[in-house]
């Protein structure tokens, strides 16, 4: 039996549970596999119905203890985020329980591993579990604590009903699948739940999620934000999984977060009231790098989920569901569709932003990354309504525009073009004032600006800085920062972003994790803006520009980073590089620009947070941070952009090889500094990022590490900056 949670939030995994059965059919194991939902709508006890997803709404409601099979040749998994109230208050703990008595019980999460503690797992206590014979019920199997805290004796597991978690990842479905036939002994993760009745938790103001269909309260998408807990208990008793911002309060993201389901509902205090900048900060704080790039490339279009799902396939292909469920679930968007049909089809409900936040998501893209949205849109729209739109002749020709984009079901998409039309100024301005009088849509955040982009300051599109184009990189360009071009590729095919100035905090916190005493915290202005490769220079291009190979790990390709290379040696590779005619301006970072374009505004010890996976980073995942959790170790280098980027578009910038810096390796100063260069002489050069052999304290982006000029390793390697 596979047993769907029916919350809203679920509405983005609907094709995923068909999937699923589809899937699980297709193997043979079962004689039947049924599909059911289970509802927890207001306060009651869940029930169930047949079927999934928007077509099960109108089905009638059965008893949970229909599922319950005496014979013990059952399965049942729960598929679900585990995001509503009725993970928080124990309703669905009392449902599970009906059936892991006499049936194999397991919790499907959909969500990956580092964001279950932000769930309604985050109040269950992890274990690991094993079953001693085939077929074992979830009452009989043995269960281990999975802290990893020094202790005199293994800690105790406590009572309460022990259920198996498992993903949809084949690493996890299939030791799940030898402990259920109890072959080879395998320890599974897992959780075990509070079966006790607790206050179920109240959604912070402007509402977390309801059951799909239900009318009476608010859905999670009407002004939900992350809230944050204003916990009056010591850390000891802070909820699981919720993190520290820049101002020491307990921050998360995903809009369920604010539940304290723990505390009686008369005793609980309000929810603060968030600042648009408050709830930004905490979003971009605690969520993914792809997670933040896909809902700035949303903020440039009209939401529904094509036209989401769409945005990914053609601008981030390289984000997956549960990207888009991160924002889905971050508490900024809200839905605008009402909610008289309970059966609606999910592709047919529209969100929107809350106020402000389509602004402020705008301001951080680039102009050519916006208009490429819309142009996408545009042919979405005219292949779905048969209306061809073309908005890259509507910019050419601006009479064109309000002809077609200002009637009917395209004034959705006219609302959002006018912001991004208004930055270009001249008669766009005025082709966006017009738009915004006739378009009649409900949208309430298409109005917000985009930052200066790639364009020359008249809208036009410039060329690669090292192609000849408009606005390139030489010794007479401008230092205007919006005059720069935004990304360029040189004859190498190395790409490199531009790292804006900005000030932040070198070092890290005295209570960090892993922190040494080399990394005393101080405030760092970088006052010009610089080009950073977005990779480490490959096998490839080291070989192309100097004719050989020195790296040991060859067998991966010529993306994987170049290594064996000494500080010496990268001196060498710069000066040939700078010798080519392109420019004479490429040169290694020093540590506080190679610091500061890592963070990409993080103040965590990753830019991923608080935890470095190995889906995240390569290096040795069997010495995590903390109490993270545990991953693989490659024992080699992989290739380049493997692995997510930063905010700013970086790759690799924890693991894989360390980078070397301009900076002789020194003490930290105690005040205020301005572009500093680090020691002007020493002995050792200073390296960054950490590499492949090591544990995960020392990639963190405030780790440092140095070595002779004149060594070559096999997991030592570089990245070039280049100065406008």
């Amino acid at each position: 039996m596979i047993v769907a949670d029916g919350w809203s939030s679920m509405v983005i995994w609907e094709e995923t549970i068909f999937d699923l059965k589809h899937m699980l059919e297709r193997q043979g194991a079962f004689r039947n596999v049924r599909l059911w939902s289970f509802s927890t709508e207001n306060e009651k006890e869940p029930f169930l119905h047949e079927g999934a997803g928007h077509g099960a709404v109108g089905n009638p409601p059965r008893k949970v203890r229909e599922l319950v099979d005496p014979s013990r040749e059952r399965m049942v998994l729960i598929v679900s985020d585990c995001v509503s109230p009725a993970w928080y208050d124990g309703r669905v703990s009392r449902m599970m329980a009906n059936w892991a008595g006499s049936n194999m019980t397991a919790i499907v999460q959909i969500l990956p591993y580092r964001l279950w503690s932000r769930t309604g797992l985050g109040r269950a206590s992890s274990v690991y579990l094993r079953s001693l014979a085939p077929g074992t019920v979830n009452e009989k199997l043995e269960a281990k604590s999975a802290s990893r805290r020094m202790r005199r004796k293994p800690p105790k597991v406590p009572a309460g009903l022990k259920i198996p978690v498992i993903t949809l990842e084949p690493r996890s479905l299939h030791p799940y699948a030898k402990s259920v036939a109890a072959t080879g002994g395998l320890w599974i993760p897992g959780v075990v739940m509070n079966l006790g009745r607790r206050h179920p938790p109240r959604p912070p103001q402007g509402g977390n999620g309801q059951r799909r269909g239900d009318v009476s309260s608010k859905s999670p998408f009407e002004g939900g934000a992350g809230d944050v807990s204003d916990s009056s208990g010591s850390p000891d008793n802070t909820p699981k999984g919720l993190h520290k911002t820049a101002q020491g309060q307990r921050s998360a993201t995903l809009g369920y977060l604010g539940y304290q389901a723990d505390v009686p509902a008369p005793r609980r205090k309000p929810p603060p009231d968030l600042s648009l900048e408050k709830r930004m900060q905490i979003f971009r704080a605690t969520v993914s790098p792809l997670a933040r790039r896909l809902a700035g490339y949303f903020a440039a279009a009209p939401l529904s989920l094509p036209v989401m799902r769409l945005i990914q396939r053609v601008m981030l292909p390289e984000s997956r569901q549960v990207h888009l469920a991160e924002v889905f679930l971050s508490g900024l968007i809200r839905r605008t569709t009402p909610r008289d049909d309970p059966a609606i089809h999910p592709d047919s409900i529209q969100y929107e932003f809350v106020g402000g936040v389509r602004e402020m998501l705008l301001g951080n893209n680039l102009l050519s990354e916006s208009v490429l949205v819309l142009e996408t849109l545009s042919e979405f729209i005219g292949k779905n309504m048969g209306k061809p739109l073309d908005f890259q002749a509507m910019i050419a020709d601006p009479s064109r525009a309000d002809r077609v984009l200002g009637q009917g079901n395209t004034q959705p998409f006219a609302k959002v073009a006018a912001g991004v039309l208004r930055r270009l100024g001249g008669e766009y301005a005025e082709m966006a004032k017009r738009l915004e009088d006739t378009s009649k849509s409900p949208l309430e955040g298409g109005q917000g600006g985009v930052s200066e982009g790639t364009g020359d300051g008249d809208g036009r599109t410039s060329k690669s800085p090292l192609e000849g184009g408009a606005g390139g990189v030489s010794k007479s360009v401008s230092k205007n920062v919006s005059e720069l071009p935004k990304r360029f590729t040189n004859k190498l095919d190395m790409k490199f972003v531009l790292i804006p100035p900005g000030e932040f905090l070198m070092g890290s916190p005295e209570d960090e994790p892993g922190r040494r005493n080399d990394e005393k915290q101080h405030r760092v202005t970088i006052s010009r803006a610089f080009y950073m490769q977005t990779t480490q220079v490959t096998q490839g291009q080291w070989e192309k520009l100097m004719g050989d190979n020195p790296s040991h790990f060859k067998d991966g390709g010529e993306n994987c980073p170049v290594e064996q290379v000494s500080w010496d040696d990268v001196q060498k590779f710069i000066k040939k590089l700078n010798e080519t005619g392109e420019t004479d301006k490429y040169r290694l970072p020093t540590e506080a620009e190679w610091e500061y374009a890592c963070r990409a505004g993080t103040t965590t010890p990753f830019y991923f947070g608080e935890c470095l996976s190995t889906d995240e980073a390569n290096y040795d995942g069997k010495y995590p941070l903390g109490d993270c959790p545990k991953g693989e170790y490659r024992e080699k280098t992989v290739p380049v952009r493997s692995f997510p980027p930063n905010d700013w578009g970086l790759y690799d910038m924890h693991g894989n090889v360390w980078e070397w810096c301009r900076d002789w390796y020194g003490d930290y100063p105690s005040e205020t500094v301005t572009d500093p260069g680090g020691p002007s002489t020493g002995s050792y050069r200073v390296a960054r990022g950490g590499c492949r052999i090591i544990s995960a304290e020392y990639c963190r982006s405030a780790n440092r590490s140095f070595y002779s000029p004149g060594y070559r390793l096999d997991y030592y390697g570089f990245r070039l900056v280049l100065s406008p």
